[in-house]
C-alpha cells in the first residue's frame, strides 16, 4: 500500500498477492490458497476472535448494559420521534436498534 492509503486500512488487516499461476516454476495459486494463505488467514482469525472475547469482558466490566438501559429511558429524541413516527415504532427502534439491551459485539 502506499503511504497516501494506509491512513484508511486498519494495520492489522491480512494482505496478500498471488503470482500468475501460468508461471510453472512457482507454486499454483490454488496450492498458495489452500496452505500459506489458509495458515496466514487462521492465525489472523484466532488474533480476531481473541480480541472480540477481551472486548466482552471490558464490556462487561464496564456496565454497558446499565449505559445502555439509562440511555433509553432518558433518550432526548424520544418526543419528537413520537411525533413523528408514533409511539409504537419510537419505541421499538430505541429498544431494538439504538439502545439494544441484546446486545452483539
Amino acid at each position: 500500500l502506499s503511504e497516501a492509503t494506509r491512513k484508511f486500512f486498519s494495520s492489522h488487516v491480512l494482505w496478500t498477492r498471488i503470482s500468475d499461476s501460468s508461471n510453472t516454476t512457482t507454486t499454483s495459486s490454488i496450492e498458495l490458497i489452500q496452505t500459506k494463505l489458509m495458515v496466514a488467514f487462521q492465525t489472523h482469525l484466532d488474533l480476531y476472535l481473541s480480541d472480540i472475547q477481551q472486548l466482552n469482558n471490558i464490556v462487561e466490566n464496564n456496565h454497558l448494559e446499565e449505559y445502555l438501559e439509562y440511555r433509553l429511558q432518558n433518550d432526548p429524541a424520544r418526543p419528537m420521534l413520537q411525533s413523528l413516527y408514533g409511539k409504537e415504532w419510537t419505541e421499538e427502534v430505541l429498544e431494538t436498534i439504538l439502545f439494544p439491551k441484546n446486545k452483539i459485539l
